[in-house]
């Protein structure tokens, strides 16, 4: 018969491993069934062996120290409280475009959802790259996932996420911390073997670095990083505390790969955006960071809120920027050092030296119709010595301006500690 009935998951039998197997009801008259199977306090792995292309294994709370291995099409689920934690001894090794990684949970040329599962790095690794979760030629996704303690203060790169090879990926909703290297990851071959590139949209996560400061510690942390040809999108994380002794630490890092940041929170980096590829850079709030911003490529920049770094937004391309809010910066609003950026409709208000730096000898810069926080203008010794607003550098035409500063995206307000503060109206 040809007529599609759900059926109810009825037990059929548990074997000596203690997986328990239930048809999931694909329908009468179906070629085959997919199955559920139930793990509860045995192995996680097993059940991965004795699957079938699209099956899902269901995992009881508990942890389970062990080393994951997923080479078909799979769905793992678990149940409040189910944590994967790194086993005692030496993981097995896996190659991926030239570098060798120790996966604790390994997903490869296959169809791979993995939610509501922790891992626990256990502060073990070896003398290779050590990431909780990399998934190499995979389509599919990971939820709702906690990482931490991965030997944050080793001497090795250790990684939460990576997503590699001709990837269709997705990272939701996922708590990274205690990494010493990079917390969610997309990287490409880099045209080294001519490859595949994995597209990935990283969305609704939470990256906590380890703020490497006081110790000179081997690698500087990135919370999320999009490399090497890698496409995709960063929408609405949370990146917080990637510090390193060598300033170069990332929040949110587009080198060669990426294409969209968009509606994320970084706080308390050394650099709190970065990219060289052109990218979409919206409604994002960058603060208490060296440089809110770095862009090395033609991107648009809009409706940004960039307060209270050192200096808010590094441009060193022909990008257009406007509608972003650059406030209160303790140096510089923005400092540009290239003539082809245009900047306009942008609230520039309460840096303390200026509200647009150009680099020496830089002239031609467009800057015309903005607040600068007073209807005077900006000031400008020679050019506008009346004007009360932030002061401008030689170089930029900063005339018209606006009268009024200009409605922009709503934005977080932090208190002194750095916890957002609700239902608080920036005017």
């Amino acid at each position: 018969s040809s007529t599609s009935k759900q059926q109810s998951p009825v037990p059929i039998s548990v074997d000596q491993w203690g997986v328990n197997f239930v048809w999931s009801g694909t329908g009468y008259g179906a070629s085959y069934y997919s199955k559920n199977l139930y793990v509860s306090g045995t192995s996680i792995q097993t059940a991965v062996d004795n699957a079938n292309d699209g099956d899902t294994i269901y995992v009881a709370a508990g942890t389970y120290q062990e080393q994951v291995v997923v080479d078909k099409d799979l769905t793992i689920i678990g149940e409040a409280g189910t944590t994967i934690q790194r086993p005692t001894g030496t993981l097995t090794s896996h190659g991926v475009d030239g570098t060798t990684y120790e996966p604790l949970v390994y997903g490869h040329d296959c169809r791979f959802e993995f939610r509501d599962i922790d891992i626990d790095g256990n502060d073990g690794s070896g003398s290779l790259d050590y990431v909780a979760f990399l998934a190499e030629s995979c389509d599919g996704g990971i939820s709702g996932s906690t990482i931490t303690n991965m030997d944050a203060d080793s001497s090795v790169r250790t990684l939460g996420i990576l997503v590699r090879g001709d990837s269709d990926y997705y990272v939701n909703m996922c708590d990274i911390s205690g990494i010493s290297w990079l917390g969610i990851g997309a990287q490409g071959d880099g045209a080294a073997t001519g490859g595949a590139d994995p597209a990935v949209s990283v969305r609704d996560n939470t990256v906590t670095g380890f703020e490497e400061t006081g110790t000179p510690y081997t690698h500087a942390e990135t919370g999320i990083a999009f490399l090497d040809g890698a496409t995709g999108d960063a929408t609405g994380n949370d990146v917080y505390d990637c510090r390193h002794s060598n300033g170069q630490a990332v929040g949110i890092y587009f080198y060669d790969g990426g294409d969209t940041m968009a509606d994320n929170f970084v706080q308390n980096c050394d650099t709190g955006m970065y990219t060289n590829v052109d990218t979409a850079i919206t409604h994002n709030e960058v603060t208490l960071c060296d440089i809110g911003l770095q862009d090395y490529s033609a991107s648009t920049i809009e409706d940004n809120y960039m307060h209270a770094n050192v200096g808010g937004m590094w441009i060193e391309s022909p990008s257009t920027v406007q509608y972003n809010d650059v406030m209160a910066n303790t140096n510089y609003g923005i400092f540009v050092k290239h003539a082809g950026a245009v900047f306009h409709y942008n609230n520039i208000v309460g840096n303390t030296n200026f509200g647009i730096e150009a680099a020496h000898g830089l002239t031609g810069v467009d800057a015309t119709n903005n607040w600068w926080g007073h209807i005077s203008g900006p000031y400008h010794a020679s050019a506008n010595s009346a004007g009360q607003g932030d002061d401008v550098d030689d170089g930029i035409s900063h005339n018209p301006w606006t009268q009024f500063a200009q409605a922009h995206a709503t934005v977080r307000v932090i208190d002194s500690t750095g916890a957002p503060i609700s239902g608080v109206t920036i005017q």
